[in-house]
């Protein structure tokens, strides 16, 4: 396995250390074909699991089936088959969670993205990190809200329920209060939001963008 084969596979788990994601990060940003490879490796995960789940699906179907039609010549031959079916199917609960854990979220997409300050947008803002910060875009099917944020310094870091709505941010503003030090997020013709900085969990998005 290359190393570049092992950062998509440790992203994919959650395991990279923090030289490992700038690595990861850079050749993203950088490489059109480890781009390729990180999109293969999500589409090749994804079918991988329905197929897993598909399977275990059937082979619970079946045993149940079994159970209902065979025929029973007595009470405890009955017990016996009911009791069988049901550990069958607890016993493919738990291959199911082994082998299709919750879903790691899956990074579709990464940008650095241009900040303009909150009272003069023509020019560039939040200077201490250039004028810009990295916006990266994962996708958490599992989550409730439809987009979730973290920001912590020069990242920010959006969670959607659909990787398709990364389409909607290329209208949305980073305005920077230069006096408050505070970032904001303004999507066309909404209320621009604040964003809340360095929390351990991510923030509902109180807007579509």
């Amino acid at each position: 396995m290359t190393d570049r084969q092992q950062l998509i596979r440790k992203h994919r788990q959650g395991t990279l250390t923090d030289a490992e994601y700038q690595e990861y990060l850079a050749l993203l940003r950088d490489d059109p074909t480890f781009q390729e490879d990180v999109e293969l490796d999500r589409m090749l995960t994804q079918v991988t699991r329905q197929d897993k789940n598909r399977l275990l699906w059937e082979a619970v179907q079946a045993a149940e089936a079994d159970a209902t039609v065979r025929p029973l010549s007595g009470g405890s031959r009955r017990w016996n088959t009911y009791a069988m079916a049901a550990c069958v199917a607890g016993l493919l609960g738990v291959v199911t969670w082994l082998l299709w854990p919750p879903a790691t979220p899956e990074l579709v997409r990464t940008e650095k993205r241009d900040v303009r300050l909150l009272l003069d947008e023509t020019t560039k803002g939040y200077d201490d990190y250039g004028g810009s910060v990295w916006l990266r875009w994962f996708e958490n099917s599992r989550q409730q809200e439809p987009q979730t944020y973290t920001f912590c310094r020069d990242t920010l870091t959006v969670y959607l329920k659909n990787s398709r709505d990364t389409t909607q941010w290329q209208s949305v503003q980073l305005l920077f209060n230069a006096e408050q030090r505070k970032l904001y997020v303004q999507p066309p013709n909404q209320p621009r939001r604040l964003l809340s900085e360095c929390l351990d969990t991510p923030q509902p998005l109180l807007f579509t963008p």
